[in-house]
């Protein structure tokens, strides 16, 4: 890993590194903005790929409540994590899981059927 970064000025730059605090910030703010577009996609009757997209087909498939099959993509996601350990470091893990939980909380708790009165 190198220690300094070349700046757009064309000198060199200490490289800049990011607190736990702004990396979980970043985590929770972009798995909220995902959650959102997880929504409208599901209310336009599209599919997304990975495990939402898995999560769409089950609900699809079967009719069950889009905030149930929520829990079968926390489960998939979970999943996918435990995977992970073998591999990522700790601290990457522990950001992801946060990631996860703010993803799925979003799809499984502000998505119920008339919530929404759409025009």
């Amino acid at each position: 890993m190198r220690d300094r970064t070349i700046s757009p000025s064309g000198g060199t730059a200490p490289p800049h590194t990011h607190t736990l605090f702004e990396d979980a910030q970043a985590i929770v703010t972009g798995a909220l903005v995902v959650a959102f577009g997880i929504m409208l996609v599901k209310d336009a009757g599209l599919l997304t790929g990975g495990t939402a997209g898995l999560a769409f087909l089950i609900h699809y498939a079967t009719g069950w409540n889009f905030g149930i099959v929520g829990a079968v993509q926390m489960a998939l996601d979970c999943a996918i994590v435990v995977a992970a350990l073998a591999i990522v470091e700790p601290r990457l893990i522990g950001i992801s899981i946060l990631g996860a939980i703010a993803l799925n909380l979003v799809v499984a708790v502000y998505h119920s059927p008339g919530r929404y009165l759409g025009f």
